[in-house]
């Protein structure tokens, strides 16, 4: 184990995560105009999206000064409210967190969100984890990390949420641990190759990608390739700008908008394109153009459109010079061109989670399939595991299928989608709402 490396005010540099995920209208939700102002303006916040909403969870809504000495006169926030991408109707009636808290990690796995760590309004960093139902609309603490931590950085793989680093105590962590959904247990994984706090990390195929933050030396530029099997020593690659506190948003899997943020020399004003297939970065000429001003601490979030990035909270130097979070919700014109499929890598038999999540009253079911006229059946199956709808059941071609799914003569609840072939049987949960 690495001894950890102490760090001097370690909050003059946070970083929000964004992580992304869900929701469709819910009439229990209560709603806000249209109008593009945050109803709950924060910074240093976590989020998550499901469908075309997204979660924006706890934070600090002042702030009075940034060194750890003044860390408690912040106004750490348990607040979630949420924001739909597709008709821009904030819900503002979601249930509060347990425990408040500032630069937590988020993740969702199995359709609820998971939220960990982070720093309470005492200026302690936490290890306990929440997990939001949002059939029941509930917060509850589930099994807490090894370690406590701030800053850290999450993904989920599978059944299964990475959370990377952080910082605690006034320390920075390299430590990875995971959490198993299914067990609610955490284990301990080989560690990163640098200790770092307020970043961001995003999976790509076998290929967890951690992006910038801070360490012992300011703003990173690295961008580390942490493999979910073999070789754990892959080396890293580098991002245009060093930057922290910055946003980011992965587009279609493989691509990935680094937002504003602080450099080394203070906020920037412009975006950079991680492409994962090809682990190559560029200029995001279109984002950056049309960026209204430098902004950190903030989250990021690709509208229904595909064509408009929304910037959320976080703090500004344009606006009360940083010393409160922004009200207004950007808005950031982007440009995307993403390959449907990528000619260097093979397709794999796969499902994706359907879109959207929860859904009323259809969705869409997404697979591949790496045989010509390979025999498939995807069925949809009740709680109790009667099959109730048969959505394939014969040999289809090489690449990806779209399959709609209407659950209009089914009541609420949850309902389970497998795919089985030659290659396999891969089961995944839905929820219908109505």
């Amino acid at each position: 184990m690495k001894k950890k490396k102490s760090i001097v005010n370690i909050l003059e540099l946070p970083v929000s995560i964004l992580l992304l995920t869900f929701l469709l209208v819910l009439p229990v939700f209560s709603q806000v105009n249209e109008q593009l102002f945050m109803p709950t303006p924060r910074f240093g916040m976590c989020s998550a999206q499901l469908g075309d909403v997204i979660y924006l969870i706890g934070g600090s809504t002042s702030i009075s000064g940034e060194s750890e000495d003044e860390v408690q006169n912040l106004q750490v926030s348990s607040v979630v409210e949420a924001f739909n991408l597709d008709s821009l109707v904030w819900y503002t009636n979601i249930a509060h967190l347990n425990t408040a808290r500032f630069f937590a990690c988020s993740a969702v796995a199995d359709s609820q969100i998971y939220v960990m760590g982070g720093m309470d309004s005492n200026g302690h960093a936490l290890n306990s984890v929440e997990r939001y139902d949002p059939v029941q609309n509930k917060w509850s603490f589930v099994a807490s990390m090894t370690q406590s931590r701030q800053g850290a950085a999450a993904v989920t793989v599978g059944d299964s949420i990475y959370v990377f680093g952080g910082a605690s105590h006034g320390n920075l962590l390299d430590d990875v641990e995971v959490y198993s959904v299914t067990n609610n247990t955490w284990t301990i994984h080989p560690q990163m190759m640098t200790a770092r706090a307020f970043h961001f990390v995003f999976r790509y195929r076998n290929m967890i990608y951690i992006i910038g933050g801070l360490n012992l030396l300011g703003p990173l530029k690295a961008i580390e390739r942490y493999p979910l099997n073999g070789n754990m020593n892959m080396g890293s690659l580098s991002m245009y700008t060093a930057r922290v506190k910055f946003g980011a948003l992965v587009v279609q899997d493989s691509l990935l908008f680094i937002i504003s943020g602080i450099g080394p020399t203070g906020a920037i004003r412009d975006a950079e394109e991680f492409h994962a297939d090809r682990e190559a970065t560029t200029f995001a000429s279109s984002v950056s153009t049309n960026l209204h001003s430098a902004r950190f601490a903030f989250i990021a979030a690709m509208g229904a459109n595909n064509n408009t990035i929304y910037l959320f909270g976080g703090l500004s130097p344009d606006y009360k010079s940083g010393s409160a979070p922004v009200p207004v919700v950007d808005q950031v014109s982007a440009v995307t061109s993403v390959p449907k499929s990528d000619p260097l890598n093979p397709i794999k038999f796969s499902m994706n989670q359907n879109f959207p999540n929860p859904f009323n009253p259809s969705t869409r079911i997404t697979f591949e399939t790496t045989q010509e006229n390979e025999p498939v059946r995807l069925s949809v199956f009740n709680m109790i595991g009667q099959e109730i709808q048969v959505l394939v059941d014969n040999p289809l071609p090489r690449g990806e299928h779209t399959i709609e799914f209407s659950g209009s003569e089914l009541p609420s609840g949850i309902y389970f989608y497998q795919l089985s072939s030659p290659e396999g049987t891969l089961t995944k949960r839905m929820v219908l709402l109505k």
